[in-house]
């Protein structure tokens, strides 16, 4: 097996029906040595795991479950440690990528000097016919600059190592919404594009927690979040230059105790 240069995670939680084609949309990747991590967030029961019985031989893949519910950022938080690749890549339990997607996002990092790159991608349905379309800029620290609300999609992104670790990942306090944080913390510094070619399925449906009534969009829960981001937002505007690190550009660490253990399949 050729040395990995990207480490793919993938955080589940009772998304059984669409696993197993999220890990085959991965796996399947042209041209691009990587490392697949499907880390569980305590989903009930085994049945899950029958998903994966396919990818059994394949040495890329390691899986690992949660002993508790502890939201899919802090699950990242805890693998981001030990990822050796140098770079680090995202994909959603439903959705799926296209072929080429790891390749043509590696290709742009190299050549362009970005440190980070999404891409454009399509919305599908939750029996995954097409929807629409959805173009994202390709300059993202400018649109973000004049206030584009949405510049980038979390999981159709890969960045590279050093500055998820010069960051400190994301914020370990939430469930929700820490990608729109980290997007917000990163953007000072780093250089963030996404490539035009639409390379991701983004399935919409109403168990995720971008869609459920408690934690999605338009959610008390979220909303309250999102104020208070971007109230730190104002704050680091006021009291720092925008091209220094400094803490209020660091993400606090996991605030809950859980024990990963590896899955056998």
């Amino acid at each position: 097996m050729q040395t990995p240069v990207v480490t793919v995670l993938l955080p589940h939680f009772r998304c059984e029906p669409f696993l197993g084609a999220a890990i085959e949309s991965i796996l399947r990747q042209r041209d691009t040595p990587l490392r697949l991590v499907v880390i569980d967030d305590a989903t009930p029961g085994d049945a899950w795991v029958a998903s994966l019985v396919q990818f059994r031989r394949d040495a890329r893949l390691s899986v690992y479950r949660s002993d508790r519910n502890v939201g899919p950022y802090r699950l990242n938080n805890r693998i981001l440690a030990e990822v050796e690749t140098p770079f680090v890549a995202f994909q959603d339990a439903d959705d799926l990528s296209e072929p080429d997607r790891l390749s043509i996002q590696l290709g742009i990092l190299e050549k362009s000097g970005a440190d980070m790159v999404g891409s454009s991608f399509r919305y599908i349905s939750e029996e995954g016919t097409l929807i629409s379309l959805k173009r994202m800029p390709r300059n993202v620290n400018l649109w973000m600059r004049l206030g584009r609300p949405f510049t980038l999609l979390h999981p159709t992104t890969v960045i590279k190592r050093s500055a998820l670790t010069m960051l400190g990942g994301f914020d370990g306090t939430t469930r929700i919404a820490a990608d729109t944080d980290f997007l917000l913390r990163a953007a000072p510094l780093l250089r963030i594009v996404n490539a035009p070619k639409f390379l991701y399925n983004y399935r919409l449906r109403g168990g995720s927690l971008t869609g459920d009534a408690l934690t999605g969009h338009g959610s008390a829960l979220r909303r309250a979040y999102v104020d208070a981001m971007r109230r730190r937002v104002k704050e680091r505007r006021r009291n720092r230059s925008l091209r220094l690190l400094d803490e209020s550009l660091l993400a606090p660490p996991n605030d809950v105790e859980f024990r990963l253990s590896p899955v056998r399949i």
